[in-house]
């Protein structure tokens, strides 16, 4: 398979730098003229013009011609874009129950996703069903087309070795999973875990602009939080930062944790304890999940409503206690806890009347729901290689992708 134009070259340091500042600028402003970009940027204008002239053969940029462009005086100002129709980056999600895979394009937008449920949890049957789904989405690009791969997963991950050192829900342990799937699919993976992934997709692509600190809490079959400050992730020296199973709600259960207590976050809030709840309620069947419990709450099933107001309402407790210490500017809440967005304000309910001191701001406008919806998970994993893309793009132009 034939590589991307090579980037002519300059200094590196300075030159990769420049692009990364150019590509910033873009994706966060759009379409923008070139003397504008120089403005911006502060970067001289001959110098935005030789390397808007080199991202174009790249098809990294393109141009966007508009009538109000063509009828300034003098010489056009032609806004130069984000290109979205050529280059792609891939996404691999590794759940409990499934896996997802999909692609985007280089400014966030999704191209296709696909859901593949797990016949096996080793580490060997995963890899190998992702790397096939990956393989089949890539080969249907043109050669090149897709630069290389984001992937996640909950649980303990070292994004600088590529290793999970621990995945209980799987019974993972000390497995190579970058190294595994990059030799599968035969393009660069960015490893890291989802909890981290989220808000940085957030920060990136949410439509939310910058803000100093965002903590992001994910309820799902797992539950979780990263904590982003200046546009990074915290990550620890374990790299287990994040890990929420075991924070008390404050809101004791029937369930009891293996850790001993009846108020922990996953014991009591998680998608597959309220699963299972519903299913000896005999509200769900063994083969229906928790979309079909929000199919019945929004049908008018009052048992349904309630046990997923309750979830939410615990979850709302726990992002009071990590308000409270963290003090985050914007709390970001994603999972199968805000499916449709129909119990956000149950949380947020939660966490006023949880925080013991005033917020600096109305709830409304500290605790959000994901910008993504249901693709929250495959999405954020691709924006983990956008974002390693956008920091330094010469690093991905070279690539041999025989």
């Amino acid at each position: 398979m034939s590589s991307l134009p090579r980037l002519a070259a300059q200094p590196p340091d300075l030159r990769r730098r420049n692009l990364s500042v150019l590509l910033h600028t873009l994706q966060s402003n759009g379409p923008t003229p070139r003397a504008d970009l120089a403005r911006i940027t502060g970067l001289a204008p001959g110098t935005v013009t030789k390397l808007t002239a080199e991202l174009l053969g790249a098809r990294i940029v393109h141009e966007q011609p508009t009538d109000e462009a063509q009828r300034q005086p003098g010489r056009p100002r032609v806004p130069v874009a984000i290109d979205r129709g050529h280059l792609r980056a891939a996404g691999v999600h590794i759940g409990l129950l499934r896996t997802t895979v999909g692609l985007v394009d280089l400014a966030g937008g999704i191209v296709e996703e696909r859901r593949l449920t797990h016949r096996s949890r080793r580490p060997e049957s995963i890899v190998r069903q992702a790397v096939k789904a990956l393989r089949a989405l890539v080969d249907a690009q043109p050669d090149g087309a897709v630069l290389g791969v984001g992937a996640s997963l909950s649980g303990m991950v070292d994004p600088a070795t590529g290793v999970v050192p621990e995945h209980p829900a799987l019974g993972w342990g000390e497995v190579a999973l970058r190294d595994a799937l990059a030799a599968g699919v035969g393009l660069p993976v960015v490893l890291d875990s989802t909890m981290r992934a989220l808000p940085l997709a957030e920060s990136w692509f949410g439509g939310r602009g910058a803000v100093p600190s965002m903590l992001h809490v994910f309820v799902g079959n797992v539950v979780g939080a990263a904590l982003l400050v200046d546009g990074k992730p915290l990550l620890g020296p374990s790299a287990a930062a994040g890990y929420l199973d075991h924070l008390p709600t404050r809101v004791r259960t029937r369930r009891r944790c293996a850790c001993g207590r009846d108020d922990c976050l996953a014991a009591s809030a998680s998608d597959i304890v309220l699963v299972e709840e519903a299913r000896g309620k005999g509200l769900l069947g063994p083969d229906e999940d928790l979309e079909r419990l929000h199919e019945l709450a929004a049908s008018g099933d009052a048992t349904a409503d309630r046990l997923l107001r309750r979830r939410a309402e615990l979850v709302g407790a726990a992002v009071a206690l990590l308000v409270e210490v963290l003090d985050p500017h914007v709390v970001v809440v994603g999972g199968g806890v805000i499916l449709g967005s129909t119990y956000l304000e149950d949380i947020r309910r939660a966490v006023a009347d949880g925080v013991r001191r005033p917020l600096a701001q109305p709830v409304e406008e500290l605790v959000r729901t994901t910008s993504f919806g249901p693709h929250a998970v495959m999405f954020s994993s691709a924006a983990l290689f956008l974002d390693a893309f956008y920091r330094d793009p010469a690093a991905f132009t070279g690539f041999d992708r025989s």
